[in-house]
Protein backbone atom coordinates (compact mmCIF):
# COMPACT_ATOMS: atom_id res chain seq x y z
CA UNK A 1 0.00 0.00 0.00
CA UNK A 2 2.45 2.58 1.09
CA UNK A 3 6.01 1.73 -0.61
CA UNK A 4 9.04 3.42 1.87
CA UNK A 5 12.33 3.87 -0.15
CA UNK A 6 15.56 5.60 1.23
CA UNK A 7 17.39 7.17 -0.54
CA UNK A 8 20.59 9.95 -0.34
CA UNK A 9 18.83 13.62 -0.40
CA UNK A 10 20.46 16.58 -1.56
CA UNK A 11 21.22 20.18 0.53
CA UNK A 12 18.59 22.59 -0.53
CA UNK A 13 19.19 26.25 -0.35
CA UNK A 14 15.82 27.81 0.52
CA UNK A 15 13.78 30.66 1.36
CA UNK A 16 12.14 30.26 4.75
CA UNK A 17 9.75 31.72 7.00
CA UNK A 18 8.97 30.18 10.69
CA UNK A 19 5.55 30.05 12.00
CA UNK A 20 3.49 28.49 15.18
CA UNK A 21 0.74 26.46 14.96
CA UNK A 22 -1.30 28.11 17.86
CA UNK A 23 -0.95 31.66 15.19
CA UNK A 24 -1.15 29.28 11.82
CA UNK A 25 -3.04 26.38 12.49
CA UNK A 26 -3.48 26.00 8.95
CA UNK A 27 -0.34 26.14 7.19
CA UNK A 28 -0.42 30.11 4.85
CA UNK A 29 0.75 29.18 1.75
CA UNK A 30 -1.05 31.66 0.23
CA UNK A 31 0.37 34.23 2.14
CA UNK A 32 3.49 32.67 2.35
CA UNK A 33 3.64 33.21 -1.75
CA UNK A 34 2.12 36.22 -1.86
CA UNK A 35 4.59 38.21 0.68
CA UNK A 36 7.47 36.16 -1.47
CA UNK A 37 6.58 37.69 -5.02
CA UNK A 38 6.84 41.41 -3.26
CA UNK A 39 10.24 40.26 -2.91
CA UNK A 40 10.47 39.18 -6.65
CA UNK A 41 10.76 35.55 -6.32
CA UNK A 42 8.15 33.27 -8.30
CA UNK A 43 9.40 29.77 -7.30
CA UNK A 44 8.15 26.78 -9.27
CA UNK A 45 9.81 24.95 -6.68
CA UNK A 46 7.33 22.43 -4.60
CA UNK A 47 6.55 23.53 -1.46
CA UNK A 48 8.17 22.64 2.34
CA UNK A 49 7.18 21.93 5.50
CA UNK A 50 9.88 21.39 7.61
CA UNK A 51 8.39 20.37 11.40
CA UNK A 52 10.59 21.53 14.07
CA UNK A 53 11.03 18.44 16.81
CA UNK A 54 13.22 20.83 19.20
CA UNK A 55 10.62 19.98 22.39
CA UNK A 56 7.82 16.90 23.08
CA UNK A 57 5.61 17.40 19.39
CA UNK A 58 2.16 18.91 20.40
CA UNK A 59 -0.31 18.61 17.82
CA UNK A 60 -1.78 22.45 18.53
CA UNK A 61 1.68 24.10 19.45
CA UNK A 62 4.57 23.54 17.44
CA UNK A 63 6.84 25.41 15.41
CA UNK A 64 7.21 24.58 11.71
CA UNK A 65 8.70 26.11 8.57
CA UNK A 66 7.44 26.77 5.20
CA UNK A 67 10.37 26.76 2.63
CA UNK A 68 10.87 26.98 -0.91
CA UNK A 69 13.82 25.84 -2.76
CA UNK A 70 15.89 28.84 -4.59
CA UNK A 71 18.80 28.77 -7.22
CA UNK A 72 20.83 32.13 -7.30
CA UNK A 73 20.15 35.53 -5.40
CA UNK A 74 17.13 36.76 -3.93
CA UNK A 75 16.25 39.87 -1.84
CA UNK A 76 15.61 37.88 1.58
CA UNK A 77 14.04 40.23 4.20
CA UNK A 78 12.98 39.53 7.62
CA UNK A 79 10.54 37.76 8.31
CA UNK A 80 12.09 35.94 5.79
CA UNK A 81 15.75 33.94 5.76
CA UNK A 82 17.66 31.77 3.88
CA UNK A 83 17.62 27.94 5.29
CA UNK A 84 19.82 24.98 4.13
CA UNK A 85 17.98 22.13 3.95
CA UNK A 86 20.34 19.57 4.90
CA UNK A 87 20.24 16.50 2.91
CA UNK A 88 21.56 13.22 3.64
CA UNK A 89 19.97 9.82 4.04
CA UNK A 90 15.60 9.69 3.91
CA UNK A 91 13.40 7.50 4.62
CA UNK A 92 10.66 8.92 2.18
CA UNK A 93 6.63 7.65 1.51
CA UNK A 94 4.56 9.13 -0.91
CA UNK A 95 1.10 10.25 -0.30
CA UNK A 96 -2.10 10.44 -2.81
CA UNK A 97 -4.84 12.43 -1.45
CA UNK A 98 -6.11 15.21 0.90
CA UNK A 99 -4.00 16.95 3.31
CA UNK A 100 -6.30 15.46 5.77
CA UNK A 101 -5.00 11.55 5.29
CA UNK A 102 -1.72 11.81 6.13
CA UNK A 103 -1.71 10.55 9.55
CA UNK A 104 -1.79 6.72 8.06
CA UNK A 105 1.48 7.11 5.72
CA UNK A 106 3.47 9.02 8.71
CA UNK A 107 2.33 6.55 11.29
CA UNK A 108 3.80 3.46 8.76
CA UNK A 109 6.92 5.51 7.72
CA UNK A 110 7.72 6.01 11.77
CA UNK A 111 7.19 1.83 12.16
CA UNK A 112 9.11 1.05 8.98
CA UNK A 113 11.77 3.15 10.54
CA UNK A 114 11.71 1.63 13.87
CA UNK A 115 11.37 -1.81 12.90
CA UNK A 116 14.46 -1.56 10.39
CA UNK A 117 17.10 -0.34 13.10
CA UNK A 118 16.94 3.31 12.02
CA UNK A 119 16.92 6.31 14.24
CA UNK A 120 15.14 9.72 13.40
CA UNK A 121 18.25 11.59 12.82
CA UNK A 122 16.14 15.43 11.48
CA UNK A 123 13.14 16.97 11.16
CA UNK A 124 9.70 15.67 9.36
CA UNK A 125 9.55 17.22 6.14
CA UNK A 126 6.27 17.28 3.80
CA UNK A 127 6.75 17.95 0.55
CA UNK A 128 3.76 18.96 -1.92
CA UNK A 129 4.39 17.90 -5.44
CA UNK A 130 1.26 18.01 -6.94
CA UNK A 131 -0.80 20.48 -4.41
CA UNK A 132 -4.00 23.31 -5.10
CA UNK A 133 -1.44 24.94 -6.90
CA UNK A 134 -1.39 22.08 -9.52
CA UNK A 135 -4.80 21.06 -9.16
CA UNK A 136 -8.28 21.65 -7.01
CA UNK A 137 -9.09 17.61 -6.53
CA UNK A 138 -8.21 17.31 -3.40
CA UNK A 139 -8.11 13.30 -5.11
CA UNK A 140 -5.11 14.20 -6.98
CA UNK A 141 -2.05 15.88 -4.12
CA UNK A 142 0.79 13.99 -4.07
CA UNK A 143 2.98 14.62 -0.82
CA UNK A 144 6.22 13.24 -0.21
CA UNK A 145 6.79 12.64 3.35
CA UNK A 146 10.53 12.44 4.27
CA UNK A 147 12.45 11.91 7.44
CA UNK A 148 16.43 12.15 7.66
CA UNK A 149 17.65 8.60 9.03
CA UNK A 150 20.67 7.28 10.73
CA UNK A 151 21.51 2.95 11.15
CA UNK A 152 21.38 2.45 15.13
CA UNK A 153 24.57 1.83 16.54
CA UNK A 154 25.96 -1.93 16.02
CA UNK A 155 23.99 -2.41 13.13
Amino acid sequence: MFEIKIFKEKDRTTVARRYNSKAYPDVPWFDFATELTKLGHLSKEWGIVEYLSEREWDPEDHDYYLLLEVHGEIKIEPPFEKRILHGGKVASILHRGDFSCLEKPYTRLLNWIEENGYHISGNLRKIHLRCPRNTIDTEGFVTELQIPIDKEVGQ
